[in-house]
């Protein structure tokens, strides 16, 4: 989303020489690609571990309530799982959205219109609301010490990051869209809030 909003704003002439369908096509693959590597490295790990107890105190099967139920430590994959989700599928990921939006911004200030300067960012703060929101709970949820680890907190972190982040996706989307604004400020006005 961030290298289409960079396409779409630094070079909006070349848009769609830029954003392709192969160039789709392959950002679409090498993330499917690398989410099966970085699940079959933590499930080869995970394998490798025997377990005292099969109850897992959490809403689903997660890497950081798995390794809880672990009989030995489980300091290999704590490692792992901080060195790659943190760094490689977390960092790495992050600073390249970053990276677009520097570039996003200092394209916006060369915009010499007030109006096409409020449209601009109002075109990337949808996006960032959501990047914030995912990856404030996403590194919350797995780049952190063991002893910093509580049950019921994960529990509604995680509702955060896999639930919280897909329903409010579409709706900071729409906000975009007048027509679903004007929808929303008449029934608030309907319901009595301002």
């Amino acid at each position: 989303m961030a290298y289409d909003r960079y396409a779409a704003i630094c070079f909006p002439l070349h848009y769609n020489i830029t954003m392709h369908r192969g160039k789709c096509y392959k950002m679409l693959f090498g993330t499917m690609i690398s989410s099966a590597l970085h699940s079959a490295l933590h499930t080869g790990l995970i394998y490798r571990l025997p377990f005292c107890d099969n109850l897992i105190n959490h809403l689903f099967c997660d890497i950081p309530p798995l390794l809880k139920l672990s009989c030995i430590d489980p300091y290999l994959n704590e490692i792992v799982l901080f060195a790659v989700s943190g760094v490689f599928v977390g960092l790495g990921p992050l600073l390249f959205i970053l990276i677009t939006y520097v570039y996003i911004v200092i394209s916006i200030f060369r915009i010499t219109s007030v109006e096409g300067r409020k449209k601009m960012f109002s075109t990337c703060a949808a996006h960032l609301i959501i990047v914030n929101i995912f990856y404030g709970t996403g590194s919350f949820t797995y780049v952190r010490p063991k002893t910093s680890y509580s049950s019921e907190r994960d529990k509604l972190v995680s509702v955060i990051y896999n639930v919280a982040t897909l329903l409010l996706n579409p709706i900071v989307y729409s906000f975009r869209n007048n027509e679903m604004r004007r929808s929303l400020t008449k029934g608030c006005r309907k319901m009595g809030i301002t």
